[in-house]
């Protein structure tokens, strides 16, 4: 609705015209009516973890945040989440979260919503990207981060000279969208307690090193997720043991971690089982099913000189037969048969000449 402003007795500013809460000045002379629209903004939430050093380091934590969205015309707050912040096809659609998901055709989009001001919970990984997007001016949010056992918070910040401050050293921090077209990034920072954890691949009798085998390792999240997603390591998703049948999986946090062999050594077996890591604030252990995997040759976690703990996975010597489609199944079991077949003749003719 368009009033004069004249008819508003709360205002006294230099304009003429009011239009839903908004003020415009029509120019001297002219009969035209100027208005601007701005854009709405966006607030992300992203979680980093790094180690006493202030270096990132790789976890397989899922963190728990709750967050309230105040939209001040109490229109309902929508969020995705993206493994990618800049790459939409990576956006998770199966989130931990109590806000309602957006189906199609039966499908979950990976969009979320909820009503404003309500209570949201939901669990990131360290580099997901949480964005609510169309946030207009004067929307206020709270963000509280859940403690997690071997991570402690060091510190919440916003970028674009945001509005957004943690409560008396608390995890609870709040903020306000005070300028429109803005993007605005909210990064939680957590110190881990962190182990060096290094791969030996040997043959069976635990004493020869085997290179050319090929890993990937999971977050416990990566590895349940039916399309599986494995860790990127120094730029990298498959790990290659060297010479000395070493791979570093370089810095783990505290969690859960599955180390799958892709490819075996050449002559050998590959893992049918992978190799549960668990790395929390004292140690790391583990668990294989098969036992091919030992720390020390005991199954007792170690430590060496250098703070690293080293898991020798061994691989037993053999060739896998191709099990369907391939030549040398089909020869294999046309041969059998001929050999049962030329038995059982040989057995019938037999008794026939005894007969």
């Amino acid at each position: 609705m368009l009033k004069k402003v004249s008819s508003d007795e709360n205002y006294t500013g230099d304009y003429d015209y009011k239009i839903d809460g908004g003020y415009y000045k029509i120019e001297t002379g002219t009969a035209t009516l100027t208005a601007i629209n701005y854009r709405r903004s966006n607030l992300n939430l992203t979680k980093q973890v790094v180690d006493e050093k202030n270096q990132p380091v790789i976890s397989s934590e899922l963190f728990t945040f709750n967050i309230k969205v105040k939209d001040p015309q109490d229109s309902q707050v929508w969020f995705s989440v993206q493994t990618d912040a800049n790459d939409e096809k990576t956006i998770v659609k199966e989130l931990t979260t109590n806000a309602s998901a957006e189906v199609k055709d039966g499908v979950k989009t990976g969009y979320y919503y909820a009503e404003s001001g309500t209570e949201i919970s939901v669990s990131l990984e360290p580099g997901w990207n949480l964005r609510f997007t169309n946030l207009p001016n004067g929307t206020t949010y709270t963000i509280t981060e859940n403690q997690t056992a071997g991570y402690n918070l060091k510190s919440a910040t916003i970028d674009n000279d945001g509005t957004f401050s943690l409560k008396n050293d608390t995890a609870t921090g709040t903020g306000t969208i005070d300028k429109p077209n803005t993007q605005y990034t909210v990064t939680f920072k957590n110190e881990a307690v962190t182990h060096q954890v290094e791969i030996l691949k040997t043959s069976q009798n635990g004493t020869t090193p085997l290179p050319g085998a090929v890993f990937s390792l999971y977050s416990e999240s990566g590895y349940g997720d039916h399309s599986k997603t494995p860790i990127t390591i120094n730029g990298e998703t498959q790990l290659t043991s060297g010479e000395d049948g070493k791979i570093s999986l370089g810095t783990l946090a505290c969690g859960t971690y599955y180390l799958e062999e892709v490819t075996p050594p050449a002559g050998y077996l590959r893992l049918v089982e992978p190799v549960k890591i668990v790395v929390d604030g004292n140690s790391v252990t583990y668990v294989q099913s098969d036992n091919s995997a030992s720390l020390n040759n005991t199954g007792v976690i170690y430590t060496n000189s250098t703070d690293t703990y080293t898991l020798t996975v061994t691989n037993n010597p053999g060739t896998i037969l191709p099990v369907t489609g391939g030549i040398g199944t089909k020869s294999l079991t046309l041969a059998g048969t001929v050999l049962v077949l030329g038995a059982a003749l040989g057995l019938g003719w037999k008794r026939r000449q005894e007969g």
